[in-house]
């Protein structure tokens, strides 16, 4: 019987590594998406009313777009990135309606770097509360991202570039 990611899922015939452990596994596209994530990315950030206040005072924010980086930490949703730590993070910076064509509210947003939100396109993902809903979204882009990463892959064969490491 195949091993399977305990997190999403996914077979280990579909992803670049799958980590083994006593009962469990994660592929490498859970292990993308978790880093960062059990660590505060952003120690000593003001409290999230007054961080909120002093964006919309002082960058001109409205309060959908404060809630929804507060909220994230700023950082995407999807894979953990620091949306704060470079200007190639800051500027892919979108926020995401969890449900496409969803409500414009701070419970159907994310904060979502470029590549997540693409990956995630029209995505409807599940769940009855927001959390499940972005977990599920989550899950949902890992697989897509593994199967992105076969085939830039592929690609790089084909043009004769070695493989990617840690892709």
């Amino acid at each position: 019987m195949e091993k399977t990611c305990s997190f999403c899922g996914i077979e280990e015939s579909r992803v670049e590594r799958l980590l083994l452990g006593p009962n469990v596994a994660i592929c490498n596209a859970c292990v993308e998406s978790c880093s960062g994530q059990l660590d505060a990315p952003y120690p000593g950030v003001p409290e999230p009313e007054v961080l909120a206040s002093a964006l919309s005072s002082r960058m001109g924010w409205g309060p959908l777009n404060c809630g929804t980086a507060v909220r994230a930490n700023f950082c995407c949703e999807y894979c953990g990135k620091r949306m704060l730590s470079t200007l190639d993070n800051y500027y892919s910076w979108e926020v995401d309606h969890i449900i496409p064509g969803g409500e414009d509210s701070l419970e159907n947003y994310a904060l979502a770097c470029h590549t997540c939100n693409h990956l995630k396109h029209h995505y409807v993902p599940s769940g009855d509360t927001r959390e499940e809903r972005v977990t599920d979204a989550r899950r949902e882009i890992g697989r897509r991202r593994s199967s992105k990463v076969a085939e830039l892959q592929k690609l790089r064969s084909v043009v004769g570039l070695p493989e990617l490491v840690g892709a």
